[in-house]
């Protein structure tokens, strides 16, 4: 049950929750980065509060998303759902 503004800014990989904004900024940098994210990248998730299965549980979600849009993509997936713009990168 987030508000639109927090759905906006979690599409811009932000978050005021110090926890889901850690998430989602290492999320994108899996995403960016195809997986080689930094030491340094992995230390601040950690001294967030995620363990290892929470690390873990990030990167699978990120690929299991991308897997996802590829499949959809070549499949020519209707949408059923309302469509959102992919943003630039800040």
């Amino acid at each position: 049950k987030l508000s639109d503004g927090e759905i906006d800014a979690a599409r811009d990989g932000r978050a005021q929750d110090p926890h889901a904004n850690a998430a989602l900024r290492f999320a994108r940098r899996v995403a960016e980065s195809r997986g080689r994210v930094t030491d340094i990248e992995l230390a601040a998730l950690r001294a967030a509060g995620f363990d290892e299965a929470g690390v873990i549980e990030i990167v699978v979600t990120v690929a299991l998303n991308v897997l996802t849009n590829y499949v959809n993509n070549v499949a020519q997936t209707d949408i059923d759902f309302p469509k959102v713009s992919a943003k630039l990168a800040a």
